[in-house]
């Protein structure tokens, strides 16, 4: 639904960072699960890497808005 939404010119940066986050946040619940059904190190690492990153994004998109404005 997100992906569908056509930001105003000055906002295309922070709902692109926005995109990215849930994107990443995505992912990590699917890596995250199957790393605990699997008992998976690398698969629970892969997760916590993009919990990280989708933070970051997170972080970053209002940072945006502010140069934005």
């Amino acid at each position: 639904a997100m992906q569908q939404i056509t930001p105003p010119a000055a906002m295309q940066a922070v709902h692109a960072e926005v995109l990215l986050a849930t994107a990443d946040l995505d992912a990590m619940t699917y890596r995250y699960a199957a790393g605990i059904d699997a008992m998976d190190a690398s698969e629970i690492r892969a997760a916590a890497n993009l919990l990280k990153s989708g933070s970051q994004h997170i972080v970053t998109a209002p940072e945006l808005m502010q140069a934005a404005k």
